[in-house]
């Protein structure tokens, strides 16, 4: 099920990748944890965590590290809302 594989998967994911891309930047974990609405423990399993992402995951986490880093407003990814069943990346990639 597409929510499922969000929820457990691809917000994770994205939530890592913006986490490394922030400290990247200079951030701390705890202001990472602060703009990623997540504690500070969660923050630092993440930059612990390998692995290499999907290109799609990669693009969403640049453009919401982006986002954050530039100040542009509040990030919401509505990735069940945009799909809705029809095929697009969160159910391509829950397929996979």
């Amino acid at each position: 099920m597409p929510c499922d594989y969000a929820v457990k998967t691809l917000l994770p994911a994205i939530r890592r990748e913006t986490a490394k891309l922030l400290a990247k930047e200079g951030w701390t974990q705890q202001r990472i944890a602060s703009a990623l609405g997540l504690s500070q423990a969660a923050v630092s399993k993440y930059l612990a965590g390998g692995g290499k992402p999907s290109a799609e995951v990669s693009r969403l986490a640049h453009a919401v590290s982006e986002k954050i880093v530039s100040g542009r407003g509040k990030v919401e990814l509505k990735l069940c809302r945009a799909c809705g069943g029809k095929g697009l990346l969160i159910c391509a990639l829950s397929k996979k």
